[in-house]
């Protein structure tokens, strides 16, 4: 249904002093750590009176919280860490990995029969090393810790991987939860043989016999060779937890086999080997007990899942597991199961079990086979909400768990679509729908209190609070993740009446549970029943009424049933001051233009924007220029019942002087890297040992070819750029320097080059840019650095769109505009550290540079981009024809132009036709410039 506006029916509160809105909102940071595969417990052994919070994560990455927001690093992977120990007599002595895992401490077990036997002596190194030689270091993967309240001692869990299955989970001890953590044995072995024979691989040396007897040699379903992942699990990714009934369990595996349970010996922390499993299907892919293993519960046949984590939470256990591989590109997702029982079994909101059988299937991304790539409530996918800097995509591997306090979390690690391998922990409170199906909160925990007996017992908002325009997240099955596929919002509006409306295609019903914060939305006749939540939205301080919720029944199997939505409802003065604060506004008051204005109109937070004229005839509400005049143009900002207005006085005048004749240097890539201010210079592409070079594409949005640059780092060998002779080599650069050009971030990323000068290849001097809008300077004269990305993390320059970014040099130092408009100076930026106080000398590394690099130069690598219509100009352009050069620039396919192309002075077009300035002033003998002939844009040469 399309939203009807009736003005009259709406009472608007119309803001009109900027400063009101100065303070409806702060950015807000959090104190992040990165910590792979984080398994999340809490201590409040160490101090009764306060909780801690530990992750625990691959590569012995260590972080504690107090507040679930803020964390502090405990240790990583380091021979220095402290986390492992040894026994030395009866004392405990720290030691480095290395020596963590040779021998260990528990020496007596009882075997299947209940016998006491022997335990032997397990070197784990040689087990895990046994194939390509495999050190510990690097193959540290996934712990997870418990607190055993017989042992009264903290327990870890690890699991150290080999190259072939070759792994081993195992079990250390520490009377601390920071460590020093000892060896007490293995728990679970993998890879009897796998491809290689090895001595080291002989199943003698695993604990296999005291756990099904004594063998004459390993029995054949056990001999699996290279098929081992199609039938038998891997010793990876533990999960230790105590059942409703006292009972320590350990989930296990990964893609390989899929995912089993055994039970633990309390008194140990080691394997309950009295408990014994059967054969079922024992020797075939479609196993489900083995004496060995234990008790099959999710995957299989080589199908993804991998990181299981079992947490209780109400009446039922719920497994977490992730499909998908781990890097920002292997779409990694969590999908969710529940169980009555921790054996099982688990099963998704169309009672699909969690085990797969009969054949191997794709389960996630496009390429999922049928309604497998469905199996799994999916708890969240790729996202970006408005006010994150970039996408949040490839998110799992994570632990859960339910405070003193009756709130459930989900602990995670995320990737981001930047065009790196970082990852950052993230929390988001979890709830129980009305069906007992867990939703995840939209936003990450930020103190919230609410818990879900409040959400159960209590209508904690009333309809008029929930009515309103809502940003809506739908996530989706099957994601196109190689291309880093991700959400993002649009608006709904929930009225009173209990409707649903939008603009984007999405229209229904919504109620409530009576007594309740219970939700249940009808979204074009798919129901999704969920909660209502306040939460501070994320990287701000702006207070949301959120819902999330599953479609846990009904809907359509295969494409709907099982995804979560989300909605968030901003605050409406706080979502105004936000999108005015974001909003790429390119004129002031009393703006002069000769050209169509690119005027925004996408809101943000859940807004609307709109622009009216006073006269169309001079100038159009959408931007376009008429004719020669003035008129007033007023931007309206709104959000429910709240809005903001502004007027601004805009000249219309196609014959403003301009003046771009010190053009030395234009490229515009549509016939390859030729200067065409110079046809004599002629850049060329390069590239690393492990890159490939820039290419020349077609862009629809700029109508042109365009330079495109792919992501690159020089540790890595994969930078590339375009070397071009430098314009201004030897030139005097007494009135300035002026560098512009188009740029559009295809990724988010702030270190790497966009373009830069460099003097001796940079060994006398350098000056760069980045996406981040950071400029950089070092050379004779000192450095500066402005907008560093450690100190300055919000960049102006969005992914996926194209800006003008301008950077002028002139004797008291440099200005930076994106779009026209100036926004930094070194008086005025984000951050600012320099040791140059010779701004008119610094300015000389343009004119000692022998090169200019478009990709290149920074001390990094080169930044993902896509370049246009690069203009290098011999003086420091003004406010004012930075202005107009945008103006100019951004309507280079308007009814005004239809291009800028190159012509030199003594072609017969030139010769036949009128030429006029972009003062609209007829030449007869033009200089190198821009001007106008025959109603087209060109650049005119004289070379």
């Amino acid at each position: 249904m399309k939203i009807s506006h009736v003005v009259s029916l709406i009472v608007f509160c119309v803001m009109s002093i900027d400063n009101a809105l100065a303070e409806d909102y702060k950015d807000v940071s959090y104190k992040r750590t990165s910590v792979h595969d984080p398994s999340v417990v809490i201590d409040t052994i160490t101090n009764e009176e306060t909780c801690t919070y530990y992750i625990f994560g691959s590569h012995m990455a260590v972080s504690k919280s107090t507040d679930l927001v803020n964390w502090t690093y405990v240790t990583g992977e380091s021979t220095s860490s402290k986390l492992f120990g040894k026994m030395n007599g009866d004392a405990v002595q720290t030691c480095s990995y290395d020596e963590a895992y040779l021998d260990n401490v528990v020496k007596k077990v009882k075997n299947y029969k209940g016998e006491e036997v022997d335990f032997g002596t397990y070197n784990i190194p040689e087990w895990q090393g046994a194939v390509n030689n495999f050190t510990i270091r690097g193959n540290q993967w996934a712990p997870d810790v418990v607190y055993n309240k017989t042992m009264k001692k903290w327990l870890m869990y690890m699991s150290l991987n080999g190259d072939d299955w070759n792994s081993a989970i195992v079990c250390l001890a520490s009377d601390n939860i920071e460590g020093p953590y000892v060896y007490q044995g293995p728990v679970i072995f993998s890879g009897f043989t796998g491809k290689k024979t090895s001595s080291h691989q002989d199943f003698h040396k695993s604990d296999l016999e005291i756990a099904i007897g004594e063998q004459s040699a390993l029995p054949s379903r056990y001999n699996r060779n290279s098929s081992w992942g199609t039938y038998l699990p891997h010793a990876i990714d533990p999960c230790v937890f105590y059942d409703e009934e006292g009972n320590l369990k350990l989930s296990y595996g990964s893609w390989s086999g899929g995912i089993y349970l055994i039970d633990l010996d309390e008194n140990t922390g080691l394997r309950d080997y009295t408990v014994n499993y059967a054969a079922v299907n024992a020797g075939t892919a479609d196993v489900t007990s083995d004496p060995y293993f234990g008790k099959k519960i999710a995957g299989g046949w080589y199908v993804s899942g991998e990181g299981s984590y079992i947490e209780h939470i109400g009446k039922y256990y719920y497994l977490f597991m992730s499909y998908g591989f781990y890097s920002p590109d292997g779409g990694y997702e969590m999908r969710v199961f529940r169980a009555d029982n921790p054996e099982g079994p688990y099963v998704d909101t169309k009672g699909t079990n969690a085990i797969f059988s009969g054949k191997y299937e794709m389960n996630y991304g496009t390429t999922a086979s049928g309604t497998t790539g469905t199996r799994g409530v999916k708890l969240m996918g790729n996202y970006k909400w408005d006010t994150m800097p970039v996408a949040e995509i490839s998110q799992g591997h994570n632990s859960a768990m339910t405070d003193k306090d009756g709130r459930s979390f989900v602990i995670y690690h995320t990737k981001f679509n930047d065009g790196t391998d970082g990852h950052s922990v993230r929390v988001h409170q979890l709830f129980q729908n009305e069906d007992g199906w867990l939703v995840a909160s939209p936003y990450e925990f930020a103190g919230e209190k609410v818990t879900q007996n409040e959400i159960e017992s209590s209508q904690l908002y009333s309809i008029s609070e929930i009515a309103g325009t809502y940003q809506f997240i739908a996530h989706k099955y099957k994601v196109n993740y190689k291309n880093y596929e991700n959400q993002t919002p649009v608006n709904i509006i929930l009225t009173k009446d209990g409707k649903i409306e939008s603009n984007d295609g999405y229209s229904g019903s919504w109620s409530l549970k009576e007594g309740t914060s219970f939700i249940t939305l009808n979204i074009n006749n798919v129901v999704y029943k969920g909660v209502l939540t306040r939460q501070t939205i994320d990287y701000t301080d702006i207070s949301a009424l959120c819902f999330t919720a599953v479609c846990s029944s009904g809907g359509v199997a295969g494409t709907t049933q099982g995804l979560e939505i989300w909605g968030s409802k901003a605050d409406a003065k706080s979502a105004i001051s936000y999108t005015l604060k974001n909003l790429n506004i390119p004129i002031t008051d009393g703006t002069s233009v000769c050209a169509n204005l690119s005027l925004p109109t996408k809101g943000l937070l859940g807004t609307t924007v709109s622009w009216k004229s006073s006269d169309e005839d001079v100038l159009k509400s959408d931007g376009t220029a008429v004719a020669n005049g003035k008129t007033n143009l007023t931007l309206v900002v709104s959000k429910d019942e709240e809005s903001y207005s502004k007027q601004y006085q805009v000249v219309v005048d196609f014959n403003i002087r301009k003046n771009f004749t010190d053009i030395v240097g234009y490229y515009r890539f549509e016939d390859g890297f030729v200067n065409s201010a110079n046809t004599s210079q002629t850049g060329v592409a390069s590239a690393q040992a492990s890159a490939s070079k820039p290419s020349i594409v077609s862009d629809a949005t700029r109508q042109s070819n365009v330079l495109k640059l792919n992501f690159g780092y020089d540790s890595a060998s994969t930078s590339n750029y375009v070397e071009f002779p430098n314009p201004l080599f030897g030139a005097d650069v007494s009135n300035g320097v002026t560098v512009s050009m188009f740029v559009n971030r295809t990724a988010a990323n702030s270190f790497d080059a966009i373009w830069a000068f460099k003097d001796n290849k940079g060994a006398a001097g350098r000056i760069y840019m980045t996406p981040n809008v950071y400029l950089g300077y070092n050379g004779t004269y000192g450095y500066y650095d402005v907008n560093h990305p450690d100190k300055a993390t919000n960049s102006l320059l969005g992914t996926k769109e194209w800006h003008l970014l301008t950077a002028t040099f002139a004797d008291n130092g440099f200005s930076i505009y994106i779009d026209g408009i100036l926004k930094f100076t070194q008086s005025n930026n984000l951050a600012f550290a320099s040791t140059c106080t010779d701004f008119k000398s610094s300015k000389n590394i343009f004119s000692d540079s022998d090169v200019f690099y478009l990709g290149y130069g920074s001390w990094w690598g080169t930044a993902p981009v896509m370049i246009d219509d690069v203009c290098i100009f011999n003086k420091a352009l003004s406010d004012e024809e930075v202005a107009q050069l945008y103006s100019i620039q951004q309507n280079v396919k308007n009814d005004l132009t239809t291009g800028i192309r190159r012509q030199k002075r003594d072609e017969k077009s030139l010769i036949d036709g009128e030429i006029f300035d972009i003062q609209g002033r007829k030449r007869e003998r033009p200089q190198n410039g821009i001007y106008i002939l025959n109603g087209h844009k060109v650049f005119i040469s004289t070379k």
